[in-house]
């Protein structure tokens, strides 16, 4: 009896450190992407913008949920970032910021008229250098993350979530 009072203490001075230890690893584990910053821009900083004549590769992408009127929108990003996203994805090949706002606006005329909100543009900061811009309609949640997790420090692959935010009826 007395044997086991005595193990019984002696590996409670290690349950916090082995708890301690486990979340470490667990956290460190997990920590395989990071939110990459964007900053919305104005129609002045638009229209001034080097990537209004830059081009870039381009993906357009479209939500779908049987909302009916579904929203596009564009990601334009550098040679050396890759994009992973899922859903309805069509690769334009490569475009200006200002060829994909005449593309989007020409869609908002042929398809939805005045229910396909104006284009809201965002710039995609990495360490300080635009990388890339969103252009999305406020309805529209895009979110990109960067995923650290890679053997080639070389090659930036951002992975895009995007949803509808519409209240459904």
């Amino acid at each position: 009896m007395f044997v086991r009072r005595h193990r019984r203490g002696m590996f409670r001075p290690l349950l916090p450190y082995s708890i301690f230890a486990f979340l470490l690893l667990v956290t460190g584990c997990m920590k395989t992407a990071v939110l990459v910053d964007t900053d919305l821009l104005s129609a002045g900083e638009i229209s001034s913008a080097v990537a209004a004549q830059q081009k870039f590769s381009t993906l357009r992408f479209e939500p779908r949920g049987g909302r009916g009127n579904d929203f596009i929108g564009y990601i334009l990003y550098k040679d050396g970032v890759d994009i992973v996203a899922g859903g309805t994805i069509q690769n334009r090949g490569k475009m200006t910021l200002n060829e994909a706002l005449a593309e989007y606006e020409r869609y908002l005329r042929l398809e939805y008229l005045s229910k396909q909100p104006r284009a809201m543009v965002s710039a995609i900061n990495r360490e300080g250098a635009v990388i890339g811009y969103t252009l999305t309609c406020e309805k529209l949640v895009v979110d990109l993350w960067e995923d650290i997790s890679k053997k080639d420090p070389s090659k930036i692959t951002l992975i895009m979530y995007y949803d509808d935010i519409r209240i459904e009826d």
